[in-house]
Parts: C-alpha cells; structure tokens; sequence
C-alpha cells in the first residue's frame, strides 16, 4: 500500500503541474491528541504545519498532495522522564467547493496517506521507535479570496491513524484547526 501510494503521487505531481489551475497552501495550526495514553504523556496537543499543492479539476472538485510536521515533547508516565514525539502526515486529499469565485468559499474534504512517526526517548531503558501507519483524514473549511490569486484559508479537520509504537495499539491522530494562506500559481 505505501508503494502503492508513493507511485499515485509521482505520476499525479507532473499531472498537476501540466494542466494548470495549481494552488499552494502554506497553513499553521494546532493538532490535539485523541488517544488518552498519548495525552498522559504530551499533553493535550502542540503546533503544526502544514504545506500542499493542489490541482482544481473543474467545478466543483480540487485534488491535494499534502504534508505537514508536528513535534510535541513530554514525560513518560511513572520515571518522569523526556520523550519527544513528531510525526509526519502525507495525504492525497480530495475536496468538494460548495461555491465558485472569488469571496468566501466552503468546502469539505477526505483523504488518505501515511503518517511517519517517531518517538526519541532520553532513558537508556526505553528504545526509540521510528515507525509508519496509514490513515484517514475529513476535513472542513472556507478559503476567502481577497484578490485573484491569493486567499485565507481556514480549516478543522480529524485525523485517524491506528499504530502500535511499542507493541501497544494506539490512535496517532485528533483534531486540528490551522489558518493559511493559498496562492494560485
């Protein structure tokens, strides 16, 4: 499945460039953590960025490649001791615009890629794990165009991803609103 992945978008990148109608988006937000171990030990959540490119094909539909970065430090339970963990998130997006044109634009999306993940912990008893897992996105939001080219793009979303760092079954993803800026090239 993730060669199946990484080959969608190696053939869809050239694809969107060739056809015309390409955005960027370049956004900041705040993920939280839904599973409630994870919260024991990172806290609520922290920051991430996020950065896509994207194709429209026609209205009403667009197509995203998008990644982002998020790192949040903590303390395991028990020894008390620091432990980072950071993740990765590639997702191939599909989103529907419920309205065309300049002004303010809803939309609603789903997709469907790989999260890279890793946790470093400072204890010499407890490994690091750099591992991989699938997962879901669905997301929600409004792009305001304020000129023909560049608009504000504001968002709320959820991500689900099962994954087992240390042997144990956990869920990578949560909740995250974030606010860009999109740019049509």
């Amino acid at each position: 499945m993730k060669k199946a992945l990484m080959i969608m978008v190696i053939l869809l990148l050239p694809a969107m460039i060739l056809a015309g109608g390409i955005f960027g988006e370049l956004g900041l937000g705040y993920r939280t953590l839904s599973d409630s171990s994870l919260n024991e030990v990172y806290g609520s959540g922290a920051m991430q960025l996020s950065f896509g490119i994207g194709m429209k094909i026609g209205h009403p539909f667009t197509v995203l490649l998008e990644g982002g970065y998020y790192r949040n430090a903590g303390k395991t339970t028990g020894l008390e001791e620091a432990t980072t963990m950071s993740y990765i998130p590639f997702m191939l997006k599909g989103r529907y615009n419920f309205v065309a044109g300049e002004g303010l634009r809803p939309f609603a999306g789903v997709g469907v890629g790989y999260i890279a993940y890793r946790v470093d912990n400072e204890s010499e008893g407890l490994e690091d794990v750099s591992e991989g897992s699938f997962g879901m996105e669905a997301e929600a939001g409004v792009c305001y165009r304020f000129q023909n080219k560049v608009g504000l793009v504001l968002k709320a979303g959820y991500l689900y991803s099962k994954a087992k760092p240390f042997g144990v079954e956990r869920n990578l993803g949560g909740l995250l609103f974030s606010a860009g800026v999109r740019v049509k090239f």
